[in-house]
């Protein structure tokens, strides 16, 4: 594929060939996500707890396009199959640790 097609984000035969990189890249991303969103949020939780509701809501609402066209990119979906249960993971351990 040319880098003029309207396809050239698809993935291609040469992006299976390693996915242990792809993985590795994707739990680093969780982990990093995770952390980030726990310890923002407890940060913003100890200020109003509604502030850290809201920007918790309005990130994702912000970020949740650009990461849906992400998804099928070749070397972004890694990145973005990290970052999805990363948020999600840290929503958890927000709702724990805030109680």
């Amino acid at each position: 594929m040319h880098r003029g097609s309207a396809d050239w984000r698809v993935g291609t035969e040469a992006a299976a060939r390693y996915p242990a990189a792809g993985m590795v890249a994707s739990t680093m991303m969780a982990a990093w996500t995770a952390v980030f969103v726990a310890v923002v949020g407890l940060g913003l939780s100890a200020v109003s707890s509604w502030l850290a509701i809201a920007v918790n809501v309005v990130v994702v609402g912000a970020a949740a396009p650009a990461v849906r066209r992400w998804r099928h990119a070749t070397t972004v979906r890694w990145i973005v199959w990290g970052v999805v249960p990363g948020a999600i993971l840290g929503w958890a351990a927000l709702a724990v640790l805030a109680l």
